[in-house]
């Protein structure tokens, strides 16, 4: 299964576990790679979603993925790139 598969209604796979209010939905496919940051048709972010839902468990979940993830690709690219890190100018 595409965890990051867009339906015909404009919400991505992602936007439509965060409506159902399952937390282990949510989680297995943040597991198999979805994008927390994808916007649906309405502009709306999956933390968007579980901010309008009422579901703050979901939400701050989500918060704390996006957290993990930039500093993931933060770590990652320093490692790629350990000149920038260099302070001795």
């Amino acid at each position: 299964m595409n965890p990051n598969l867009l339906y015909a209604n404009g919400d991505y796979a992602i936007h439509i576990a965060v409506q159902t209010g399952i937390i282990q939905l949510v989680g297995w496919l943040v597991g198999k790679g979805a994008d927390i940051w994808v916007s649906n048709a309405q502009n709306e972010s999956p933390m968007d979603v579980a901010r309008r839902c009422g579901y703050t468990q979901i939400l701050r979940y989500l918060e704390k993925n996006s957290v993990l993830r930039t500093q993931a690709l933060y770590r990652d690219y320093y490692i790629r790139n350990p000149n920038l890190l260099d302070f001795s100018y």
